[in-house]
């Protein structure tokens, strides 16, 4: 759901729908595309899964040619999500 960024009013409406674990997930997958200037023509796949307590968040990258890739995987806290993807 989307709203505007000073309706708090709704922010507030829709605040009980809000799950923290996946919020964290789209943050970290997020700043990872913004980081990697990617867009849907970018060989690209980031997946961040909670595991416990814990956001894991795995990254691949490859050139267009496809020949060569590069893997990451991160963890951190829900807390840190943004922070995590941009690392």
């Amino acid at each position: 759901v989307q709203f505007r960024e000073k309706d708090e009013a709704t922010k507030n409406l829709l605040a009980a729908l809000v799950h923290t674990q996946t919020h964290a997930a789209w943050r970290a997958e997020r700043a990872v595309a913004e980081i990697l200037k990617g867009d849907c023509k970018s060989a690209i796949g980031i997946y961040a899964e909670p595991a416990d307590e814990t956001l894991v968040l795995t990254g691949h990258v490859m050139l267009p040619n496809g020949q060569e890739a590069v893997h990451a995987t991160q963890r951190g806290s829900f807390e840190e999500a943004y922070a995590i993807g941009q690392k």
